[in-house]
């Protein structure tokens, strides 16, 4: 492989590479081995046919076809190592020359690669640390979470109120046909959790057992039910029970229930620990992020739009997987949103584009202030994560098995962020 010509232009390195003829010549039997796989000519097991069959019975172009593309591949990424490149896209307006016979062949594409980042000024930058605050409101609201999920329901003789559960027969139809999910006997309704819609909850406030009713209710287009949504739902019930939520107390022996706090101050101050935590990590996140904004008004970069797409596309990917785990999709989502794709991925760009800068700024900055870290330093973080791994054996296994150059590039910009916080003039609110 020979580089003819490596020209950059702003973001784009335009490449001229020539390929051997030797080089060819071996990627053609690469080729026919590929392609060998998939042929079916009568009397021969498929992978055992021999070339000159195969050239008789098929022709040359395919192999020939085959064979400059993994060239062209190889050579390129032997190119890309060779000069040093970052590239951040694939490549693009690719021309190749005709091949001709016992001839090596050329060619040509533009790459994108990693933008040169101009730094300003980022030590020294002034900031304002906000104090954290009281977390007692929150100890509470957390307090009565658990008590709501510890609740338990008793039979009661009046009329129907707000939070109760009421047990119901329910037959339910549009358009004359019947509604299966909402045409049951036994069926439970927790009045304000908008079940069966807002209208309906409000149907059943004052209402005492052994009462009958019949409305008819329409329902939104969005409404979580979509056998019922958008369309006008008849709906005749009768109740046979009403429940009423019955809190426990809160006090020593609800503390041992919920948790293995033997007292209830035990317990606040286990709840307390944890928001306080919280909140010093929000309130350092922040001031991570407000120097972060300061530092790249200071800061020189032309940003290749290739760069914020790829983002763009790791952010639709985690959305993609986090739907899949409740069961939903892409697709459901962003119809529920009434939104487009193309909206979709509009918003997500600005923080893309945010996450890229910061992440070139912090590369320059650690390779300005020779900020590395140490194989030492990458085991010792992977026995802070993996505490289970108990061996000097198992820890070099496991670093083994992970991306390490990633998992070291991580760690090095979590260094450079503490040399920036250590450098900054911050004074507390």
């Amino acid at each position: 492989m020979k580089i003819i010509k490596s020209q950059r232009k702003e973001n784009i390195m335009t490449l001229e590479i020539e390929i051997p003829h030797d080089f060819l010549e071996k990627e053609f039997g690469n080729a026919f081995k590929k392609l060998v796989k998939k042929a079916k000519i009568s009397g021969f097991r498929p992978g055992k046919i021999p070339r000159s069959i195969f050239e008789k019975h098929y022709g040359t172009a395919s192999i020939l076809q085959e064979g400059v593309f993994l060239a062209m591949n190889n050579c390129y990424s032997q190119a890309i190592i060779e000069l040093g490149l970052q590239v951040v896209d694939y490549p693009k307006n690719i021309n190749i020359d005709e091949y001709k016979e016992n001839q090596p062949v050329r060619f040509t594409c533009e790459v994108t690669v990693k933008p040169v980042t101009k730094l300003g000024k980022y030590k020294g930058i002034k900031l304002i640390k906000e104090s954290t605050h009281s977390v007692e409101d929150q100890v509470d609201t957390q307090l009565q979470q658990l008590r709501e999920q510890m609740a338990t329901y008793r039979t009661v003789e009046r009329s129907v109120q707000q939070d109760d559960v009421i047990r119901i027969n329910i037959t339910s139809s549009s358009d004359n046909q019947g509604i299966e999910s909402w045409s049951r006997d036994n069926m439970a309704v927790k009045v304000g959790a908008k079940q069966l819609g807002e209208e309906f909850d409000t149907e059943v406030m004052g209402m005492n057992t052994g009462d009958k009713k019949a409305i008819s209710l329409t329902y939104d287009v969005q409404f979580q039910h979509k056998e019922v949504a958008g369309k006008t739902v008849d709906i005749d019930f009768d109740i046979m029970e009403i429940r009423e939520k019955q809190l426990p107390e809160l006090d020593d022996a609800f503390s041992s229930k919920v948790s293995e706090c033997k007292q209830l101050t035990e317990l606040r101050d286990k709840i307390k620990g944890q928001l306080d935590e919280q909140n010093q990590k929000e309130t350092d996140e922040k001031l991570r992020s407000n120097l972060m904004e300061l530092i790249a008004e200071k800061t020189n970069v032309d940003l290749p739009e290739a760069m914020v797409t790829t983002e763009v596309q790791y952010d639709i990917q985690y959305y993609e997987e986090q739907l899949k785990k409740s069961g939903s999709t892409i697709e459901n989502y962003l119809k529920m949103m009434g939104k487009s794709q193309s909206d979709f991925e509009s918003e997500l760009k600005e923080g893309a584009r945010k996450r890229v800068i910061g992440e070139l700024i912090l590369d320059a900055i650690s390779s300005e202030e020779k900020v590395s870290v140490s194989a030492e330093e990458l085991k010792e973080k992977v026995k802070n994560l993996l505490p289970n791994l108990k061996t000097e054996e198992e820890i070099e296994a496991h670093m083994k098995k992970i991306n390490l150059d990633g998992f070291k590039s991580m760690l090095t910009k979590q260094k450079t962020m503490d040399f920036l916080i250590e450098n900054a003039k911050i004074s507390e609110k």
